[in-house]
């Protein structure tokens, strides 16, 4: 998709805001587009008569499916006792797998992915942001156009969403310094809170023995400069 927006054959390529690495081709620049849809991920417990249970009526030794190395540090750091197994594949085929599955306690997944696909009656748990901060940009769409394509940025302004572009840009700034991307076990999240922009920011272990936390609050003007801020805390830590 890249490819085609640099050599002209695409005038825009649109890409998860999270799924963007942190080197992009030097001809084009990224526009985030929309509102953010919810940015939090959720937990899908399997059936239990008419409903699916909750993260807290998982049992002991209980088995998580995740292919995020984030979500598994996250879930560890709340509790030790789960086993968290590879789970991959589209949202359908994830959901299936689970009402399959003779092992799996639930699985992970990215609300606006579920939201987005049309499954919003589906029974979820969303997770408080103390137990698990989503990834970069999660929830965020982003448009990667030529930087010479003024005509094109300008439409793409348009349909872009102030809070969104704060959150994109502070997320990514701390990103930036981390070298992190949606392999780390790294989460962080930005938002307005009573016109101030509070970003916050986790690097993990692994296994969720450890756990680095960085918070600030400042002018939404600055967002960048308030992620770079988040990350240069969490490396001096």
């Amino acid at each position: 998709l890249e490819c085609a927006v640099v050599d002209g054959s695409a005038q825009i390529a649109v890409h998860s805001g999270k799924d963007i690495p942190s080197e992009i081709a030097k001809e084009t620049i990224l526009v985030p587009i929309l509102k953010r849809e919810n940015p939090f991920d959720v937990f899908i417990g399997k059936k239990s008569g008419p409903r699916r249970i909750k993260l807290s009526e998982v049992p002991k030794n209980g088995v998580i499916g995740s292919a995020s190395l984030r979500r598994r540090a996250q879930l560890l750091m709340h509790r030790s006792d789960f086993s968290v197994v590879e789970h991959r594949g589209n949202v359908p085929t994830r959901i299936e797998k689970l009402d399959n599955s003779e092992t799996l306690s639930g699985i992970v997944l990215a609300h606006a992915g579920i939201l987005r696909l049309g499954f919003a009656d589906l029974d979820v748990d969303e997770f408080p942001t103390d137990l698990m901060l989503p990834a970069i940009n999660q929830g965020i769409l982003v448009a990667q156009v030529r930087a010479d394509r003024s005509d094109v940025i300008d439409l793409l302004n348009k349909v872009s969403d102030s809070d969104a572009v704060n959150a994109f840009n502070a997320e990514r700034g701390c990103a930036e310094i981390l070298k992190g991307d949606c392999n780390s076990a790294i989460s962080m999240f930005a938002d307005m809170q009573q016109g101030k922009l509070r970003m916050r920011a986790r690097v993990l272990l692994p296994d969720g023995s450890k756990c680095l936390v960085a918070e600030k609050v400042g002018d939404p003007k600055s967002a960048k400069e308030l992620g770079l801020a988040v990350g240069e805390e969490l490396l001096s830590k």
